[in-house]
């Protein structure tokens, strides 16, 4: 009996009783009595074969004409019965001795058994025969399958070298593998960090559409990623003439978007109730900023104090997220002087007068005096946030226009003036000033300029240059010098800028103290002098607490030497200030001079005047001020920033020296903390 017949009977009837029917027509055939009790050999056998039968059948998805095609001659081979039922049958002259099988166990089919079990069948045919054959046989028996494509990748592989496999493998695992695709906050980082405009990031999306990759969302999907960076709508007042954000919704959406960053910190942390009241230390800041350009775009009831060219902006920088039990840091500023984590508050198209500073600063801090608590919501958790805000991102003109004293030369602390900053006499000093804290960056600079004044009239030894002979003198020797940075370190030293200012930046005052053997060549000035200064001002932009009465010492000491070398000189309030104020200014501040400095006020009219450039409607100037305030909200956010994945700028070794004024006990001197001003 074929299995072709025991597959058509199993076909006709339903799932119950097709054994029993099989049998029945089994031994029907075999001319044995129905009464006989089949025996259990040739029930496991017929079990086993519709077991088979049901296993391809689902494998052809029921589809009867390719069950047929691929198994004609599976089902045209004699079914072996078992011998304990032949011995059954009565024997007949003439009659044909059916196939005989060995008795025991039914052997299972091949597709289902085990890959132990298919090995241990296959060990004697593998063993017996030669890859070649075997390889050809499988090729054979794929092409009578009609599989002709594998069948060539199966002849492609054997024939080849031993690296195409591995080739191919590669290729199906990339094929396989999902295709990458950027969320819209991720393509939002991206389209920040590499400063896309729309219209640029569109043509570069069309550009990966082109080569079928779906790596960019639609522009659509960024912009609701957008939207989250924004807070209310009520809370933002846009004029032709500024542009304002309420700090306290703007102090809001930052708290918010910290504990996003540090969500996982915030989880394991909140144990307790007192754990879920947070604290967040913000330095901020005004600064104005002029040479801007000017568009050709009406103010409505414009008047003498407004117009473009100038801008006045406030500005704040989130630093440090704390627990207010424990003073545990949830979250630190990794960049606290980068523009990629500056707030913008308000600007204004004011120029930068007294009344102007008063003003603005008095806006801002009647808004910090109504401050309450953010409330926050991280997966589940409510959070309680308080605002701790220190006013540090201030220049000495700043200061003393906040001061009792009116003049920049005039030091804002004690009132000295500058014939009298020479001196060691202590005069009774305003400890409310201590506040405003030691600005680097433009301790940097004047220390720099100090010196450079200094090399100049060192022939005349005089602080000023009053007779025409003193003042060609002085014009020769700062020729001379200038001459002289430019051919052997490429600096441009007091050079006059085209639209304001001159070349004295922090850049160039770094290199200044850097190279101190070469700076003392050109300039004459006194070697040690010149090192001390560096090490005091690599101190002071350090991210590290500093050693208070130490720092007092090293600079009580420099002071000294100055006054041995250069006490015809008047040294400025900046270095005044650094010299004889740093111990109590160092215990006043709540974080290190490093962090609360102001370069990210500086560098952020920059950013204005780009973003106002590129990134801005121009139709009118509501549209501009608030594409430019947006543009601040998004770059500056602090989940974006986070996540940036611009390299950070080379940083320099600190100085033995320094290293002995910080606090840290393990400090590492490969590293430092000053970064380079943009």
């Amino acid at each position: 009996m074929k299995r072709r017949d025991i597959f058509d009977i199993w076909l006709k009837v339903g799932r119950k009783g097709r054994n029993n029917l099989i049998i029945e027509k089994i031994l029907k055939n075999y001319d044995i009595e129905e009464c006989n009790k089949p025996p259990r050999s040739l029930q496991m056998l017929i079990s086993s074969l519709t077991a088979r039968i049901q296993y391809k059948w689902e494998k052809y998805k029921q589809n009867k004409i390719r069950f047929l095609a691929e198994n004609a001659d599976w089902l045209e081979e004699e079914v072996l019965l078992p011998s304990e039922f032949l011995s059954m049958v009565p024997s007949c002259s003439g009659s044909t001795t059916p196939p005989t099988r060995h008795s025991g166990r039914p052997e299972r089919p091949f597709e289902i058994c085990h890959i132990k079990v298919k090995k241990r069948k296959l060990k004697e045919l593998v063993t017996s025969k030669s890859q070649e054959e075997l390889t050809l046989a499988t090729q054979m028996k794929l092409v009578s399958s009609g599989k002709r494509d594998a069948a060539n990748i199966v002849k492609e592989i054997s024939l080849a070298s031993p690296s195409r496999a591995t080739k191919i493998k590669k290729a199906r695992a990339a094929f396989t593998k999902p295709e990458p695709k950027l969320s819209p906050e991720a393509a939002l980082g991206f389209l920040v960090d590499a400063k896309l405009s729309v219209e640029q990031y569109k043509i570069l999306r069309k550009g990966a559409k082109a080569v079928n990759s779906n790596l960019y969302p639609a522009y659509y999907l960024v912009q609701e990623a957008k939207t989250k960076c924004y807070p209310p709508e009520d809370s933002i007042e846009v004029t032709d003439t500024y542009a304002e954000i309420k700090l306290q919704a703007l102090l809001n959406l930052t708290s918010q978007r910290i504990c996003e960053v540090q969500q996982d910190v915030i989880e394991q942390n909140s144990t307790s109730e007192c754990s879920k009241k947070l604290r967040l230390i913000s330095k901020w800041g005004c600064d104005g900023s002029s040479a801007q350009s000017r568009y050709k775009q009406r103010i409505s009831g414009e008047g003498s104090e407004y117009s473009d060219e100038h801008m006045f902006s406030v500005s704040l920088v989130p630093l440090r997220l704390i627990q207010e039990d424990s003073n545990n840091i949830i979250w630190q500023n990794p960049r606290p002087n980068s523009t990629r984590f500056c707030r913008m508050i308000r600007f204004s198209y004011k120029k930068e007068t007294k009344e102007v500073i008063k003003s603005e600063v008095n806006i801002i801090k009647t808004q910090i005096s109504k401050l309450v608590p953010s409330q926050i919501t991280i997966h589940g958790i409510n959070l309680i946030c308080s605002h701790d805000l220190v006013f540090t991102m201030v220049d000495g003109k700043i200061c003393s226009t906040l001061s009792q004293y009116d003049s920049t030369q005039k030091c804002y602390i004690c009132g000295k003036t500058p014939k009298k900053l020479n001196t060691d006499t202590t005069d009774a000093a305003n400890e409310d000033m201590y506040s405003f804290g030691i600005s680097p960056l433009h301790s940097w600079i004047r220390a720099y300029e100090c010196l450079l004044h200094i090399a100049y009239k060192s022939d005349i030894k005089t602080w000023q240059a009053r007779t025409k002979e003193d003042k060609e003198s002085v014009a020769s020797r700062k020729k001379h010098i200038q001459e002289r940075f430019f051919a052997e370190m490429g600096l441009l030293v007091d050079m006059p800028k085209q639209s304001a200012g001159n070349t004295n930046d922090g850049n160039t005052a770094r290199r200044f103290f850097r190279n101190s053997k070469l700076t003392a060549d050109i300039t004459g000035i006194n070697l040690d002098l010149i090192k001390r200064f560096h090490v005091i001002l690599e101190a002071l932009s350090c991210k590290i607490e500093i050693d208070p009465e130490k720092f007092k010492t090293y600079a009580k000491e420099t002071k000294k030497l100055y006054l041995v070398h250069y006490s015809w000189y008047y040294m400025p309030c900046s270095i005044h200030k650094i010299l004889d104020h740093s111990k109590e200014i160092i215990e006043t501040c709540v974080l290190p001079f490093g962090q609360l400095a102001e370069e990210a006020q500086e560098a952020n009219n920059k950013e204005y005047r780009r973003n106002r450039e590129y990134f801005s409607r121009k139709m009118s100037r509501i549209n501009t001020n608030r594409d430019v305030l947006n543009r601040f909200l998004i770059v500056s956010d602090p989940l974006l920033s986070s996540k940036s994945t611009v390299q950070n700028r080379k940083r320099h070794a600190l100085p033995s020296e320094t290293i002995a004024l910080l606090k840290a006990p393990n400090m590492r001197e490969e590293t430092s903390s000053t970064e380079e001003d943009e």
